[in-house]
């Protein structure tokens, strides 16, 4: 029989028909095509309960016999509505802060119908989130214990995790972690950042510093900060770590290091004083054939790492879980030492091995090789590649310990000095400050009576030191010296 309802009414089908599989359909053609989504349709046995929310003709139909058909129509409801707040619509949105009763009569034709509804205000009873973070585990092994609030009235998580009932977190990697509380009823939630630290001292990195690149070398790991304007080049004070460290990057979330201990899957963090800790196998993570070799962050705290060797596959590694995220393929294989990771770009750059030694960008997100150019530098190894908020990228050979400036646009090398040559060598560098290149310069002149300098166009006639400071293209000081000697006429 067909069926007349309109907008609001349910249907209740109660089955009972083996081998004639009951199905609501916008169409009249048996099969299963052009069913609607509803729990239980094209069932033998059992309950269809549907509520339309669109009117037009529907049918109800067997699967199998055209003839076993019925229609149902679905129209626009005439209903009124009056509700206590003034508002006459079907629905209404309401803010308040206290429990309150609303109030709708609902008028169709000569029927009417009254009802009320009761909404109970739950208030945030969150209030100040209190934690302790306790080291005694050592660190990666730390435990996190929300202590307010603190009842079976809330749940928690961490880092996005699921939420459990219990306010304390063990072995909790280093960096800063964000705890999320939420209620019961899901009506407050509310979060909280967390250092685990645990002592390890995160690397300053600021505009304008010159030493925010560091080597990684030799196979004791050895950890070096390079100087690009003074020309120095210093150890830091606990290196080395006892162990080849490598696939090293600068992570911007905590301002710590992380990389792969070599010929393993385990994860290991550093300091700026040198500090080295192994932090475990990364769940996931395949065992590499030799090593990981090639390793930096992208801006979201993921460490992106590369087996040695001729390959095409990138892992990408959450450093605050110490699990696989997931892997993409680069679209060719290529043979690299390192590569870095270009802020302004969202690229990762890097010089191929016995190929031309040419750089390369590929991207994160479809894993595309871009070939850029050759650097034309012939035998070079680059175990380390560098960048910095301006986009700059940076290597070191290993084979003659020189640091190069490579234009990103045509791969043209500039050296500017010279570091450790090693056959192990790796790299990560201040990524989200101004590394600045521009340095300080000294010039020395000895003259008669008296003396025009050209950078200010004024004339000097007494000894002395003078000097100009001069702002680069970054923002950043460079610094020119007059050292000047008088010698008065007899």
């Amino acid at each position: 029989p067909p069926i007349n309802i309109t907008l609001g009414d349910t249907l209740t089908f109660n089955i009972n028909a083996s081998g004639h599989p009951f199905y609501i359909k916008t169409t009249s053609s048996p099969g299963t095509s052009d069913a609607i989504t509803v729990a239980n349709n094209g069932t033998s046995s059992g309950t269809i309960t549907w509520t339309p929310t669109t009117p037009g003709t529907y049918y109800y139909i067997c699967e199998y016999h055209s003839g076993m058909l019925g229609t149902i129509t679905v129209a626009n409801s005439t209903a009124t509505y009056a509700w206590n707040t003034g508002e006459t619509t079907a629905s209404i949105n309401v803010t308040l802060t206290t429990n309150t009763t609303y109030s709708v009569t609902a008028t169709d034709g000569n029927c009417s119908a009254i009802d009320d509804v009761d909404v109970t205000v739950i208030p945030n009873t969150i209030g100040t989130i209190i934690n302790s973070v306790d080291c005694a585990s050592g660190v990666g092994n730390a435990s996190v214990i929300i202590t307010q609030p603190s009842s079976s009235l809330y749940l928690y998580s961490i880092d996005h995790q699921t939420y459990q009932a219990s306010n304390s977190f063990i072995n909790v990697s280093p960096g800063n972690h964000v705890v999320r509380i939420k209620d019961s009823n899901n009506c407050a939630i509310d979060s909280i950042t967390v250092n685990t630290n645990c002592g390890l001292n995160p690397f300053y990195c600021s505009n304008c510093m010159s030493d925010g690149l560091y080597q990684v070398y030799d196979s004791d790991g050895k950890v070096g900060n390079i100087d690009v304007i003074n020309n120095n080049y210093n150890n830091l004070p606990n290196s080395p770590a006892g162990v080849g460290l490598n696939a090293i990057g600068y992570n911007p979330i905590d301002s710590l290091a992380y990389g792969i201990i070599s010929g393993t899957n385990n994860l290991f963090v550093l300091d700026s004083s040198g500090n080295y800790y192994d932090l475990g196998s990364v769940s996931g993570l395949p065992i590499p054939t030799s090593l990981y070799s090639a390793g930096d962050f992208d801006n979201h705290g993921f460490l992106h790492v590369k087996a040695s060797g001729s390959n095409d596959v990138i892992y990408k590694i959450n450093v605050k879980t110490l699990l696989l995220e997931n892997s993409y393929t680069l679209s060719s294989s290529i043979f690299i030492g390192d590569f870095a990771y270009n802020p302004l770009s969202n690229k990762f750059y890097t010089v191929t091995i016995n190929s031309n030694e040419s750089l390369y960008s590929f991207s994160p997100n479809n894993g595309n090789l871009t070939l850029i150019g050759n650097t034309n530098l012939s035998n070079a190894i680059f175990g380390a590649i560098y960048s910095d908020a301006t986009g700059r990228v940076w290597g070191v050979d290993n084979s003659s310990g020189k640091v190069y400036l490579f234009n990103i646009n045509d791969a043209t090398p500039t050296e500017l000095e010279s570091v450790e040559i090693t056959n192990y060598n790796d790299g990560f560098s201040c990524r989200n400050s101004i590394i600045n290149l521009d340095f300080e310069q000294t010039t020395q002149v000895a003259i008669c009576n008296s003396y025009l300098w050209n950078v200010n166009n004024q004339t000097y006639s007494q000894s002395g030191i003078y000097s100009e400071i001069f702002t680069t293209t970054y923002g950043c000081d460079s610094v020119l010296k007059l050292d000047l000697t008088i010698h008065t006429s007899p």
